[in-house]
Order: structure tokens, then C-alpha cells, then sequence
């Protein structure tokens, strides 16, 4: 287990980490969201989320079925929302600074781990160069949270995140995710030559 944790939390495969702020802009803010995925209205109050150096308690009360959470550091509320717009989003007394890669974990009251992912930049798209400013988001909730294939970049339509949101690339789990054209034509060397 990751250390000063007490190993797994009965609510593990219930509440998943679904979004990842690890880069945020100076008119954003680091942030976290968490999805509930267990079917039942769960109490989240006291959950915390960490790092391997630090840990912020959650606000939040209760999360219901299929609802999503997004925790950042106190303050950075407004920020948030005038990027990204209204969703269900909590602030935390103190959150830990997230880089653009490392750990993040979900811990119940008693420290055991709910969730915990292990990203990396390279988990972006490649047109990501950075991911400063742009969301890591999980296409399928269901889906393993340490598979650098269940995760990419936020849409740019919707400002690198979705926060409090249903993630750009999500797709329930055993779902299809593709592309679609507005046209029957295709320019391979994007003249029409």
C-alpha cells in the first residue's frame, strides 16, 4: 500500500477518481473529481484527497449515483467556474498541489484508500505537449484507474476540463467512443486537389 494508508477502503470500486487538474492555469485551479459509480447514495464527508506528501479533507456531505464531485483548494471556487462553468463542485479546507504527473488518491475518514491513480503527461493526447491547463479525464468509469488507455486529454470546446461534468471523452462502460463528420468528403492533403 502507499504509505501512512491503511490499505483498502470499503468503499473501493464505488467512488472513482474521474478527472485530474494535475497543471492548472494561473485562471484555474488544480482540482479532482470524484464519481460515484456504486449505485447507492454515499456520505463523503471526511473523505480527504492526497498525495504521497499531503492530504486535504473533503467539504462535501453525500455524493448520489452517478454523480460526480469535483474538490479543490479553498477560494479557487470562482476561478473554476467562470473557466468551466457551474457543475457540482466542493471546495476543501486545503488541497493538496497537484504537478502535471504523479499520484493522486481518494482516502476515506479512517485513511484507507477509496481510489488512487498514478498519471503521467504522456497519457495526454499528443497534440498535449504540456497538459498545462488541460484536464486528464477518464473515457470509462468502470475501467481501470492505472490504465494510461482509460484516460485522455480534456476537449479544447470545453476548455481543457469538464469539472463537475460529464467528461468530453466519457463513455459508459462497454460503450463506443469514435469520430463523426459534418461531410462525406475527405481532403487528404487538406487543399481539395
Amino acid at each position: 500500500g502507499i504509505s501512512g494508508t491503511k490499505g483498502s477502503s470499503e468503499w473501493r470500486g464505488r467512488l472513482v477518481i474521474n478527472e485530474i487538474m494535475g497543471a492548472g492555469v494561473p485562471a484555474s485551479a488544480d482540482y479532482v473529481e470524484i464519481m460515484n459509480i456504486g449505485g447507492e447514495t454515499i456520505d463523503i464527508g471526511g473523505m480527504m484527497i492526497g498525495k504521497v506528501t499531503g492530504t486535504g479533507r473533503m467539504s462535501a456531505k453525500r455524493i448520489g449515483e452517478d454523480d460526480e464531485v469535483v474538490a479543490l483548494e479553498d477560494g479557487e471556487m470562482e476561478s473554476v467556474v467562470e473557466r468551466y462553468g457551474e457543475g457540482s463542485i466542493r471546495e476543501m479546507e486545503k488541497m493538496p498541489t497537484l504537478a502535471a504527473e504523479g499520484t493522486v488518491m481518494l482516502l476515506d475518514a479512517d485513511t484507507a484508500v477509496v481510489d488512487s491513480v498514478r498519471y503521467w503527461k504522456k497519457w495526454h493526447h499528443p497534440l498535449v505537449k504540456t497538459g498545462k491547463g488541460v484536464a486528464l479525464e477518464r473515457i470509462d468509469a468502470k475501467g481501470a484507474s492505472n490504465d494510461g488507455d482509460n484516460w485522455t486529454s480534456g476537449s479544447v470546446m470545453e476548455n481543457g476540463g469538464t469539472p463537475g461534468r460529464a467528461n468530453s471523452a466519457s463513455k459508459k462502460s462497454g460503450g463506443e467512443i469514435g469520430m463523426s463528420m459534418n461531410s462525406n468528403l475527405i481532403e487528404p492533403n487538406g487543399g481539395g486537389m
